[in-house]
């Protein structure tokens, strides 16, 4: 539905505004490209070029890291020190977007410096600073520790490479730096009176409500216990 809803408005784009649009902004929903490509709105010598959100793109990458911190076939050693850096894996993949984004170079090396600063940045959080430019790391922070050789020994870098992956092959779109944060909040805005997938619980006293109806569940529970067993629910019922 999403898809078909998305496609009509690039085929009556040029009918409501005189316009064709040349970009969309997604976020890892292939149906909606794969829909485009169907209906070729513009035609075929001019097909619409989907962007993956930057937001999207990090929030995956930081649940895969999550992830690699509690897998306990690695060493107790390198998952305690990615709890403890989590936050620096986004940061750097950020600020090195940003740098390459406004860097005053051609498109094609922007996006080959950005791959190498995606690859590089592990090296970096991990004590090991000679990979990457002086731009970001001047060896002011360094750790007191390389652990990149301990990395490679347990198999935590091959891991990381592929997390980083998805980064890589979506270089182009980081160096947009755009998101679909706009879109997604008006979709929870017209879902909130719709009873969409997203229901607004914060306004109007929407949360106390039902909050006062979980509570008259939970005393409607209790009293039918206690009048079919005669005996109140202890704390293990």
């Amino acid at each position: 539905m999403e898809a078909d809803g998305i496609a009509e408005g690039f085929l009556k784009s040029i009918e409501l505004h005189g316009l064709k649009f040349n970009r969309l902004i997604g976020d890892g929903d292939s149906s909606i490209t794969k829909r485009l490509r169907e209906v070729i709105p513009y035609g075929p010598t001019r097909l619409v070029e989907k962007i993956e959100c930057s937001n999207y793109l990090l929030r995956n990458f930081g649940t895969k890291i999550s992830a690699i911190s509690i897998n306990t076939k690695y060493p107790a050693l390198m998952r305690n020190f990615i709890k403890i850096h989590i936050k620096k894996f986004p940061i750097a993949i950020r600020k090195a977007i940003e740098y390459r984004t406004n860097l005053k170079a051609p498109q094609h090396v922007k996006i080959s410096g950005l791959v190498l600063d995606i690859s590089n940045s592990f090296y970096h959080i991990l004590g090991q600073h000679n990979k990457w430019d002086e731009y970001f790391c001047n060896n002011k922070q360094k750790i007191s520790e390389n652990l990149v050789p301990a990395a490679f020994n347990c198999g935590l870098m091959s891991e990381f490479k592929l997390v980083a992956q998805r980064l890589i092959d979506n270089a182009t779109s980081l160096l947009h730096d755009v998101t679909n944060n706009i879109c997604e909040q008006f979709n929870s805005v017209i879902n909130k009176f719709i009873a969409g997938k997203r229901i607004n619980f914060s306004q109007m006293n929407s949360y106390n409500r039902y909050s006062c109806k979980s509570l008259t569940l939970v005393e409607c529970f209790l009293d039918m216990h206690k009048n079919i067993t005669n005996n109140s629910p202890d704390r293990h019922t």
